[in-house]
């Protein structure tokens, strides 16, 4: 009754489990493939968009830092909601790309809508995802005047889109702020020992795995 994230996850696992069975293996596996999957588009967007020392930097980082790992094995929304915004990014580019070269882009900016949508069905943090991407089309086409015109009007498609396919999960989202149990629950002030726990979790802890050091010498690089 408390869960504040959308159905999105849940429908997808449900789907899973009456193919793949409901045990707790099964459950993981479907994050765990998400998140291995995940690399794929990461590597695909870098390479594009910055080269391909990045685009294997990047790659590197992702299959080794230790919270990827955890979230990937968690059985929750997060591992499927990074991959679904890893695509987004593909999209995005292929964006930037068609209104540099004059190409049509009403259907990449229709398919941008449908990733922004699938985001905000998992979560609705998934609202600062869209905004980055909105940022980062933007900037990527400020050239010259009319790219930003056509960009802000394929952004406004794209956005358009997605309020309206995650009208559904935006009213859950809204309904469960607004309940008082809700805000009880989870929108709480934490105190100076908690906070040093949630760190020490979190942070701290995430760098523990045997693979670590090796992530932290890549994030040095």
């Amino acid at each position: 009754a408390l869960e504040s994230s959308p159905p999105g996850f849940y429908a997808l696992a449900k789907l899973w489990a009456y193919v793949f069975g409901d045990e707790i293996l099964s459950l993981r596996l479907l994050t765990v493939i998400a998140g291995s999957l995940a690399v794929v588009p990461l590597w695909l967007f870098c390479v594009r968009a910055f080269g391909a020392r990045a685009a294997w930097l990047a790659a590197a980082l992702l299959v080794l830092v230790a919270s990827h790992m955890r979230l990937s094995q968690d059985a929750r929304c997060y591992s499927v909601l990074f991959l679904v915004f890893c695509c987004a990014l593909v999209v995005a580019w292929q964006l930037v790309g068609a209104v540099r070269e004059r190409r049509a882009a009403i259907g990449t900016a229709a398919a941008l809508g449908c990733l922004i949508a699938a985001m905000v069905w998992l979560h609705a943090t998934a609202l600062i995802a869209a905004l980055a991407i909105n940022v980062f089309v933007l900037a990527a086409a400020v050239g010259r005047r009319d790219e930003v015109r056509r960009v802000l009007a394929l952004l406004a498609i794209a956005d358009a889109l997605a309020a309206l396919l995650a009208i559904m999960p935006l009213r859950f989202a809204l309904q469960h702020v607004l309940q008082l149990e809700f805000v009880d629950r989870w929108i709480v002030v934490p105190n100076l020992h908690e906070t040093l726990q949630v760190y020490g979790r979190t942070l701290v802890g995430a760098f523990l795995g045997p693979l670590s050091p090796l992530a932290a010498v890549l994030y040095a690089a």
